[in-house]
């Protein structure tokens, strides 16, 4: 097929057919090529001629290479999409010349396995890289991008990533690994300073510190559904500070239950920073914490938290155990005339600030099968207070003077 250069249209469509040459003379007015279902096995070497070609689609061919030095040919190219055929290397002259204005690179349901970035600097000249739904097993190399800003790795083979080898992007905000068999969180996640957004979804994680996210102080969401992960831990001078979804739903992990138990227990722990660091602003039991319905254990420790209101324990079915030792707490508050949903074994209140307990507005006690008030500097216990599940109370190393039961 030729497409002569007196052809005016603005947009070339050729789908469903046998095409398998395409020649182009030389032309400034087509804009866009669209060729989809062909049995063309390369990318036409005379697509060079269309000197104002911006948008350049290829899908469902039997393409198997691609040499990205086909982006030095245009000086207006905004999109390549590329999906749907069966490329399994890309290649590019080294030391090539940074073209400007790109804006997309589809590359995704290919067969790309390998990816040697020291060799692939066109890649870094788009806005937007989809590599999902191919068989990458291995990112390998050195890479440098002030340009790009997403970037899909997912439905891939990725058992590690490393981008300590990576310059930091300024402009990257979002990476998606949804669906690859990771097991721990890449290293220099740092060199992101801008994420947004990442997703780990559909991976084989078993346990997360927050600290791998430390550094990204504009990281808003984390997506850690579909995992096995049983232990997310936090320290308050390594985690990021704008974080608003920590999405961990349906993790599934091996572990002989309780048999009161269905399912296996997700713990979260927080950690105070030493006291000669600068502390953040924990203050409070996280509110998100109500999202997690599955949880069994919280644990927060050695954070600055002065008050608890334990109406919250109304959103937890399965919980079991709430530690919050060595915090500031001094006041413990629940809503008046509180029903009891469920039954807790353990909570643990022990080195807190705890001068007086009104039983008679704080219910939730008696939900407990463990209560744990030792090493407070308390001084009066006063009120009505009723319980079917409370079997111990620990009281000792207080300032009590009197009890009256």
């Amino acid at each position: 097929m030729i497409v002569p250069h007196n052809v005016t249209v603005l947009r070339l469509v050729v789908t469903n057919t046998q095409l398998g040459w395409i020649h182009f003379q030389e032309n400034g007015s087509i804009l866009t090529v669209s060729i989809i279902s062909s049995n063309l096995q390369l990318l036409p070497p005379s697509l060079k001629n269309l000197a104002n070609l911006t948008h350049l689609k290829i899908q469902q061919s039997y393409i198997q290479h691609l040499n990205f030095d086909i982006l030095q040919w245009f000086q207006r190219l905004q999109t390549v999409d590329l999906k749907y055929n069966k490329i399994h290397t890309i290649t590019s002259s080294p030391n090539g010349k940074q073209r400007p204005k790109l804006s997309v690179l589809l590359l995704s349901n290919n067969q790309l396995k390998i990816l040697n970035l020291e060799v692939l600097t066109p890649l870094g000249w788009f806005n937007l890289i989809d590599l999902s739904h191919n068989e990458l097993e291995l990112v390998v190399g050195r890479f440098a991008s002030n340009s790009l800003s997403r970037m899909l790795f997912t439905h891939n083979r990725l058992k590690a990533l490393d981008f300590c080898q990576w310059q930091p992007m300024p402009s990257m905000s979002s990476i998606s690994f949804e669906s690859n068999e990771l097991t721990v969180v890449p290293n220099c996640m740092g060199h992101f300073p801008r994420l947004s957004y990442v997703s780990f979804s559909s991976n084989r994680l078993t346990k997360i510190n927050m600290a791998a996210f430390g550094t990204l102080d504009n990281l808003q969401t984390v997506d850690l559904s579909f995992n096995r992960i049983s232990l997310i831990t936090f320290r308050e001078d390594r985690y990021p500070m704008r974080l608003e979804e920590l999405v961990l739903r349906d993790n599934n992990i091996e572990c002989s239950n309780p048999p009161d138990i269905p399912f296996c227990p997700l713990d979260i722990e927080f950690y105070r920073i030493s006291p000669r660091q600068h502390a953040t602003k924990l203050r409070n039991v996280p509110r998100t914490l109500g999202n997690l319905k599955n949880l069994t254990k919280i644990k927060i420790q050695k954070s600055y938290i002065q008050h608890v209101n334990l109406d919250f324990l109304q959103a937890y079915k399965h919980l079991r155990t709430l530690d919050l030792q060595r915090n500031n707490i001094h006041t413990v508050t629940s809503s008046p005339h509180n029903t009891q949903l469920y039954s807790f074994l353990e909570l643990l209140l022990n080195y807190n600030q705890l001068k007086i307990v009104n039983l008679e507005i704080v219910p939730p006690l008696g939900w407990f099968r463990f209560l744990e008030i030792s090493h407070n500097p308390l001084e009066l216990i006063v009120g009505r207070f009723a319980s079917n599940k409370l079997v111990q109370i620990h009281l000792m190393y207080n300032r009590l003077k009197t009890l009256d039961f």
